[in-house]
């Protein structure tokens, strides 16, 4: 892929998932590393419908634990 080291904002369109619509947490965390690296503060925006909550709530329980 493309490696920008100025990335500042990463919006998301679609969360990933696996079969099943569990969410996929590693290529979540690959996309949102993209922002903020190299000492820099970054956001990320996730662009979701009702339906996608769920998922959503999972991916930030996960983080929360780890």
């Amino acid at each position: 892929g493309i490696d920008v080291k100025q990335v500042t904002i990463v919006v998301n369109f679609d969360l990933p998932v696996k079969q099943g619509e569990e969410p996929d947490y590693e290529t979540y965390l690959h996309r949102i590393g993209r922002t903020g690296r190299f000492g820099k503060k970054g956001l990320a925006f996730n662009m979701i419908e009702v339906d996608e909550l769920p998922s959503l709530m999972k991916i930030q329980d996960h983080f929360r634990k780890s």
